[in-house]
């Protein structure tokens, strides 16, 4: 057994089989320890794994209502802890993440949905204008 594998099985985690198992399973046993954190201009804004698994289950939920697993999903916006939860609800529904690059060009997304075949976009705010010119005349 190699290192990796044996501090996996020591953890407890050693039965899940998704990544999204493994957070669950790590928010599970630690709820209230920071998963993630963000700077901002006022100072360190920090998300524990329980506000996260919420997070990502209300994305994962939304998306399991709506569309069938394997959909493509893509997602545009910065690093972010609500990056991080639409990418962990998306694979928790059984969907694919498709990660874009926040520097892409309206053009560029536009291939990219289209290549890949995501059938929704999670974008944020910053990049809704590029989101919006990318999706102009797509079905």
């Amino acid at each position: 057994m190699r290192p990796h594998e044996a501090a996996h099985q020591e953890s407890g985690l050693s039965s899940v089989s998704t990544f999204y198992e493994l957070f669950a399973a790590a928010a599970q046993r630690w709820p209230a320890s920071v998963a993630t954190e963000v700077q901002r201009p006022s100072g360190l804004e920090s998300y524990s794994f329980a506000e996260l698994r919420r997070m990502a289950e209300g994305v994962g939920a939304w998306l399991h209502q709506r569309y069938a697993a394997d959909t493509r999903a893509a997602i545009l916006a910065e690093n972010h802890p609500r990056w991080v939860a639409a990418f962990l609800g998306t694979t928790a529904a059984g969907c694919i993440a498709v990660p874009l690059d926040t520097a892409f060009t309206a053009e560029q997304v536009r291939k990219l949905l289209l290549d890949s075949g995501s059938l929704l976009l999670f974008v944020d705010a910053k990049h809704t204008e590029t989101a919006q010119q990318a999706i102009t005349g797509l079905n």
